[in-house]
Protein backbone atom coordinates (compact mmCIF):
# COMPACT_ATOMS: atom_id res chain seq x y z
CA UNK A 1 0.00 0.00 0.00
CA UNK A 2 2.11 3.08 -1.17
CA UNK A 3 5.08 1.77 -0.77
CA UNK A 4 5.19 1.72 2.80
CA UNK A 5 5.45 -2.01 3.45
CA UNK A 6 8.40 -1.82 5.19
CA UNK A 7 7.67 0.55 7.46
CA UNK A 8 6.60 -1.37 10.91
CA UNK A 9 3.14 -0.22 12.56
CA UNK A 10 4.61 1.47 15.51
CA UNK A 11 7.12 3.60 13.88
CA UNK A 12 4.37 5.15 11.29
CA UNK A 13 1.94 6.30 13.87
CA UNK A 14 4.88 7.73 16.00
CA UNK A 15 5.13 11.42 16.16
CA UNK A 16 9.02 12.82 15.79
CA UNK A 17 10.18 16.04 15.80
CA UNK A 18 13.65 17.06 14.68
CA UNK A 19 15.57 20.16 16.14
CA UNK A 20 18.37 21.57 13.96
CA UNK A 21 21.10 21.82 16.70
CA UNK A 22 23.50 24.18 13.98
CA UNK A 23 25.90 25.64 16.69
CA UNK A 24 27.61 27.94 13.77
CA UNK A 25 23.84 30.07 14.37
CA UNK A 26 23.81 32.24 17.39
CA UNK A 27 20.62 32.00 19.28
CA UNK A 28 18.62 35.45 18.66
CA UNK A 29 15.98 36.20 21.34
CA UNK A 30 12.98 38.15 19.57
CA UNK A 31 11.28 40.18 22.04
CA UNK A 32 8.56 43.18 21.37
CA UNK A 33 10.87 46.33 22.50
CA UNK A 34 8.76 49.15 23.86
CA UNK A 35 9.88 52.31 22.98
CA UNK A 36 10.02 55.15 25.53
CA UNK A 37 7.49 57.35 24.53
CA UNK A 38 8.59 60.53 23.09
CA UNK A 39 7.75 63.41 25.86
CA UNK A 40 9.10 66.26 23.94
CA UNK A 41 5.78 67.43 23.06
CA UNK A 42 4.69 66.65 27.06
CA UNK A 43 2.39 69.45 27.50
CA UNK A 44 0.23 69.29 23.95
CA UNK A 45 -0.34 65.10 25.19
CA UNK A 46 -1.60 65.98 28.61
CA UNK A 47 -3.90 68.77 27.10
CA UNK A 48 -5.36 66.24 24.80
CA UNK A 49 -5.31 63.24 27.21
CA UNK A 50 -7.40 65.82 29.63
CA UNK A 51 -9.66 66.36 27.31
CA UNK A 52 -10.37 62.67 26.55
CA UNK A 53 -10.78 61.79 29.83
CA UNK A 54 -13.85 64.92 29.33
CA UNK A 55 -14.40 63.00 26.43
CA UNK A 56 -15.39 59.94 28.16
CA UNK A 57 -17.06 61.95 31.41
CA UNK A 58 -19.86 63.08 28.84
CA UNK A 59 -20.01 59.65 27.44
CA UNK A 60 -20.96 58.03 30.67
CA UNK A 61 -23.29 60.73 31.23
CA UNK A 62 -25.02 61.18 28.08
CA UNK A 63 -27.81 58.65 26.45
CA UNK A 64 -26.38 58.24 22.80
CA UNK A 65 -29.47 58.65 20.61
CA UNK A 66 -30.09 59.91 17.38
CA UNK A 67 -32.10 63.30 17.09
CA UNK A 68 -35.35 61.09 16.20
CA UNK A 69 -35.11 59.08 19.14
CA UNK A 70 -34.06 55.91 17.77
CA UNK A 71 -30.50 54.17 18.92
CA UNK A 72 -27.03 54.46 16.73
CA UNK A 73 -27.23 51.03 14.92
CA UNK A 74 -25.15 49.65 12.39
CA UNK A 75 -22.21 51.90 13.76
CA UNK A 76 -20.20 48.24 14.96
CA UNK A 77 -17.65 47.96 11.62
CA UNK A 78 -16.62 51.60 12.76
CA UNK A 79 -16.18 51.18 15.81
CA UNK A 80 -14.34 47.93 15.50
CA UNK A 81 -12.19 50.06 13.15
CA UNK A 82 -12.08 53.09 15.48
CA UNK A 83 -10.81 50.49 18.18
CA UNK A 84 -8.21 48.58 16.04
CA UNK A 85 -6.83 51.82 14.59
CA UNK A 86 -6.27 53.15 18.44
CA UNK A 87 -5.07 50.04 19.60
CA UNK A 88 -2.65 49.88 17.13
CA UNK A 89 -1.43 54.03 17.82
CA UNK A 90 -1.63 52.97 21.89
CA UNK A 91 0.68 49.77 20.81
CA UNK A 92 3.18 52.29 18.37
CA UNK A 93 3.19 55.05 21.48
CA UNK A 94 1.58 57.61 19.28
CA UNK A 95 -0.19 59.33 21.86
CA UNK A 96 -2.17 61.80 19.62
CA UNK A 97 -3.63 59.59 17.12
CA UNK A 98 -4.50 57.35 19.58
CA UNK A 99 -5.81 60.46 21.69
CA UNK A 100 -7.63 61.44 18.08
CA UNK A 101 -9.45 58.06 17.66
CA UNK A 102 -10.11 57.17 21.24
CA UNK A 103 -12.14 60.55 21.32
CA UNK A 104 -14.26 60.01 18.26
CA UNK A 105 -14.88 56.47 20.19
CA UNK A 106 -16.15 58.02 22.49
CA UNK A 107 -18.14 59.92 20.80
CA UNK A 108 -19.98 56.95 19.37
CA UNK A 109 -19.96 54.36 22.20
CA UNK A 110 -22.40 54.69 25.36
CA UNK A 111 -22.40 52.27 28.15
CA UNK A 112 -25.96 51.34 28.22
CA UNK A 113 -26.04 51.02 24.10
CA UNK A 114 -26.20 47.70 22.14
CA UNK A 115 -23.36 45.49 22.52
CA UNK A 116 -20.95 46.15 20.36
CA UNK A 117 -21.09 50.09 22.21
CA UNK A 118 -20.77 48.59 25.45
CA UNK A 119 -17.73 46.31 24.25
CA UNK A 120 -16.08 49.16 22.80
CA UNK A 121 -16.58 51.46 25.34
CA UNK A 122 -14.81 49.11 28.07
CA UNK A 123 -11.68 48.38 25.70
CA UNK A 124 -11.24 52.26 24.75
CA UNK A 125 -11.46 52.48 28.67
CA UNK A 126 -8.75 49.59 28.50
CA UNK A 127 -6.65 51.54 26.26
CA UNK A 128 -6.77 54.61 28.12
CA UNK A 129 -5.47 52.82 30.86
CA UNK A 130 -2.47 51.33 28.69
CA UNK A 131 -2.00 55.15 27.60
CA UNK A 132 -1.59 56.48 31.82
CA UNK A 133 0.72 55.60 33.63
CA UNK A 134 -0.10 53.70 37.11
CA UNK A 135 1.63 56.59 38.78
CA UNK A 136 -1.43 58.80 36.91
CA UNK A 137 -3.93 59.96 39.23
CA UNK A 138 -6.35 59.52 36.48
CA UNK A 139 -5.42 55.47 36.28
CA UNK A 140 -7.62 55.33 39.24
CA UNK A 141 -10.56 56.75 38.13
CA UNK A 142 -10.66 54.77 34.81
CA UNK A 143 -9.47 51.32 36.69
CA UNK A 144 -11.64 51.91 39.58
CA UNK A 145 -12.52 48.57 41.17
CA UNK A 146 -16.68 47.98 40.72
CA UNK A 147 -18.70 48.25 44.29
CA UNK A 148 -20.15 45.07 44.94
CA UNK A 149 -23.66 46.65 44.43
CA UNK A 150 -22.51 47.47 40.64
CA UNK A 151 -21.34 44.19 40.40
CA UNK A 152 -24.63 43.05 41.60
CA UNK A 153 -26.05 45.03 38.93
CA UNK A 154 -23.88 43.87 36.07
CA UNK A 155 -25.78 40.70 36.19
CA UNK A 156 -29.09 41.66 37.21
CA UNK A 157 -29.59 45.03 35.06
CA UNK A 158 -31.64 44.45 31.35
CA UNK A 159 -30.82 47.17 29.34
Amino acid sequence: MFGMEGIDEEEFLSLRLAVDTDCSHERKRKRKRREAPDHSDSTCDEGKIFALLQMREQMLKLDHKRKDGTPADGRGLHLIHLLLISATSVNENNICRAVENLCELYQNVCLTGDSVQRVAAYFADGLVAKLLTRKSPFYDMIMKIPTPDEEFLAFTQTL
